[in-house]
């Protein structure tokens, strides 16, 4: 499970859809895989907040928004660590669903990745178009 919880702590990256896979690869279900998830969030929020304060920098684009809405601590992190939760509920699931296809792990994180980087330039860009018309 700490290798699960390693690979989530990642804040960037292949960390979800290769923390997916190892947890499912060695017998870890998905609500314990969620819940190490979460414990890597509440961990990069106690990480990150001495940063915020110090700097007044956020490298969580979600605690920084709710920071900027005026959010305090405890709120804030709540608000950006939901947000989180669904963000890795999508990638857990499509990783999940992908790895269905590959005969490897290296392939489904590749893929993964990919759509994690391309699909919201896609939607940007259809967005943009089909605002204009």
């Amino acid at each position: 499970m700490l290798s699960v919880l390693m690979l989530f702590l990642i804040p960037v990256g292949g960390g979800i859809p290769a923390g997916v896979l190892l947890a499912r690869n060695t017998g870890i279900g998905w609500p314990i895989a969620a819940g190490l998830y979460f414990v890597s969030d509440v961990l990069l929020a106690c990480a990150f907040e001495p940063v915020l304060r110090l700097l007044m920098l956020d490298p969580m684009t979600g605690r920084a928004a709710a920071l900027a809405a005026g959010h305090g601590l405890l709120a804030g992190w709540a608000i950006a660590i939901a947000g989180d939760m669904l963000y890795y509920c999508v990638v857990a699931y499509t990783t999940l669903s992908v790895d269905a296809y590959f005969r490897s792990p290296y392939a489904t994180m590749a893929v993964v990745l990919a759509a994690m980087m391309l699909v919201p330039v896609l939607v940007r860009r259809l967005k943009l178009a089909y605002s204009k018309k």
